[in-house]
């Protein structure tokens, strides 16, 4: 495998391309370009048209990249056009090690890293972090004691985990795109206190 680096105005993107890129995906590519740079090839074919890849070359067109690395497929014609279905479906068939994946954003939001980078949006991040909270039974501080004249002093509390959420890949986006909404809705700032005010306004409209 050969990579060269081309003139992008030298390729064009697939016309027939069956993978649709919206403004999202774009956004999430240009930011992925500018913090690492171009880290893998397109794949191009013998007439420089685009077989993989072109969302990142959208990205790139927009960041006004003069030149861009490319790999050149043998593939032709009805195999190409298979290969490249072939190549967005099984990236659709892997799935999420969701604990893996939230214990590890955890250490990278620990590393001061900017998270938003892997596409999530501030909302989203914050659901699959890790809890930095505590057990119900469990207390924050100095753990209880007793005051001066030996009553027994309540134990600090500061966050309490109530419930912790398991999300797959299918429930997730939609979960976050529901607390999204109803975050600019009720003006809240995050995911705790929007759950929490759709939580108080149902249980107000139960009790009226």
């Amino acid at each position: 495998m050969t990579i060269e680096n081309v003139l992008l105005t030298s390729i064009s993107p697939d016309p027939d391309n069956a993978r649709k890129h919206d403004e999202r995906d774009i956004l999430a590519k240009m930011a992925i370009l500018r913090k690492y740079g171009q880290q893998k090839p397109l794949v191009v074919d013998k007439n420089d048209v685009i077989v993989a890849g072109n969302g990142f070359y959208e990205a790139a067109r927009r960041l006004e990249y003069k030149t861009i690395s490319v790999v050149r497929t043998g593939l032709e014609g009805a195999e190409a056009r298979l290969y490249a279905i072939a190549d967005n479906r099984t990236g659709e068939m892997s799935t999420w090690n969701l604990p893996v994946l939230q214990a590890t954003l955890g250490v990278l939001a620990l590393d001061g890293l900017d998270l938003t980078v892997t596409g999530w949006n501030d909302i989203e991040i914050q659901g699959m972090l890790p809890d930095d909270g505590l057990d119900l039974d469990s207390v924050e501080g100095d753990g209880g004691g007793s005051e001066n004249d030996g009553t027994p002093r309540e134990p600090e509390i500061s966050h309490v985990r109530m419930v912790q959420l398991f999300l797959d890949v299918d429930t997730f986006p939609e979960f976050s795109e529901m607390v999204s909404n109803l975050g600019k809705l009720y003006e809240t700032d995050n995911a705790t206190d929007t759950v929490m005010e759709c939580l108080r306004r149902a249980d107000n409209q139960l009790s009226s």
